[in-house]
């Protein structure tokens, strides 16, 4: 069976995010061209990590950038969670990609 979005990514994973800095992660979805769906919206299970859901210019609305940032605010220790995409798609009403990543507080920092 075909599937009806290509991810970049199979998950994001932060690495070791030092405490009280913002760390970055993207994924590129890609709808094919012939499949009639769309992207309606994107959430984070864990209350730590925003995310962002945009459409790539140019593309017909077949191409989204997911931007997940894990906050600077995040607790120390172990962080993971999913996005879940909601998508117009009776197959596939939701996609889920795991998102995990470390905060370790900094050495030496009051």
């Amino acid at each position: 069976m075909e599937t009806e979005f290509q991810t970049s990514e199979r998950s994001l994973y932060f690495g070791n995010v030092p405490k009280g800095k913002e760390a970055l992660q993207e994924l590129i979805i890609t709808i094919p061209d012939d499949k009639a769906v769309k992207l309606l919206s994107a959430d984070s299970t864990d209350q730590s990590i925003a995310v962002k859901l945009e459409a790539i210019p140019g593309t017909n609305d077949k191409k989204f950038k997911v931007v997940a940032t894990l906050k600077a605010d995040a607790k120390d220790g172990y962080h993971f969670g999913s996005i879940i995409i909601k998508t117009s798609s009776k197959t596939t009403p939701e996609l889920k990609v795991p998102v995990r990543g470390m905060v370790v507080a900094n050495p030496g920092a009051q």
